[in-house]
């Protein structure tokens, strides 16, 4: 009996990356493969509305009226998640996407933001210290204000939100209050301040921004964030403010200040002043080590 000189079969190792596999998908891409499905669910809706009622040009430069802080932080928090590669997909992870990916596939729009948050909360609780799947759940649950969150609780406190800014504006022209409505200087009329000309619409667009800025920086922890992210919230007032105000002085510029074009120049405005103030504040505070 002739001997035959088999190769032993080599040792197959699996990498930690490989192993935590499900689908195909690393947990890391698991993760960020729900955010995004979910997240494009809820966005949907506002896109095809820019798309359907806007013109093309207005739809390009809003950024399908979306601002660019969410979409900047969209971005950041999906790639902090794929950050993370390693570690396993647990049974309960497994079981709960099944009715999450349900959900992105049904046209329930902005409730996806409800889906969001949950998940944030989940990364937020059950991920440790510093690491990027954490920092991506604080990024996501601050996404979820201003997209959601705030826009309920503004129905709740309309009353003392519009008037807030009335009261601003009429200090600037100096012409009486009703409610919500300010007589124009030159006692043309009185000019309503609707919901959608609110300040506070955008005050938390300022806070998912520093949120950003210091969960991307891992800024540590101190008094002088509240300072820095007011002073952030403060200046999205200012430049509402000065914009309404400017409409009851120069009334026949009502539709150049009010329309796309008096939009989208406040808006641009409104992000490069708060990125500037985000980044600066987060810049002079400690990075966190941990």
């Amino acid at each position: 009996m002739n001997a035959t000189n088999r190769p032993f079969p080599a040792h197959q190792t699996i990498s930690p990356v490989e192993k935590g596999r499900w689908i195909g998908l690393s947990r890391g891409e698991f993760v960020t493969a729900l955010f995004v499905l979910t997240i494009a669910n809820a966005l949907l809706p506002n896109m095809l509305h820019g798309l359907f009622t806007k013109s093309p040009l207005y739809t390009v430069v809003s950024l399908f009226e979306i601002s660019v802080i969410v979409w900047a932080a969209i971005f950041i928090a999906a790639q902090l998640t794929l950050e993370e590669p390693l570690g396993e997909i647990s049974f309960f992870e497994k079981i709960v996407s099944v009715p999450i990916v349900a959900a992105s596939l049904l046209p329930i729009g902005p409730i996806s933001w409800v889906l969001v948050t949950l998940m944030a909360l989940y990364l937020i609780v059950t991920q440790s210290g510093q690491s990027a799947m954490r920092r991506a759940g604080w990024i996501f649950l601050a996404l979820a204000f201003p997209m959601f969150w705030s826009k309920r609780l503004f129905n709740i406190l309309a009353e003392y939100f519009l008037s807030l800014d009335a009261i601003l504006v009429s200090s600037i022209t100096h012409t009486q209050r009703i409610s919500n409505l300010v007589e124009m200087p030159g006692g043309d009329g009185f000019l309503e301040i609707a919901p959608r000309c609110s300040s506070m619409a955008n005050v938390s667009l300022a806070v998912l921004c520093w949120v950003l800025f210091t969960q991307t920086r891992r800024t540590e922890w101190r008094p002088a964030n509240i300072v820095w992210c007011s002073a952030a919230c403060l200046l999205v007032i200012v430049i509402n403010v000065t914009r309404i105000s400017l409409i009851g002085f120069f009334p026949s510029y009502y539709d150049l200040l009010h329309g796309d074009v008096g939009s989208t120049i406040t808006n641009w405005l409104t992000v490069i002043a708060v990125f500037a103030v985000c980044n600066y504040g987060a810049r002079r505070a400690p990075l966190n080590s941990l």
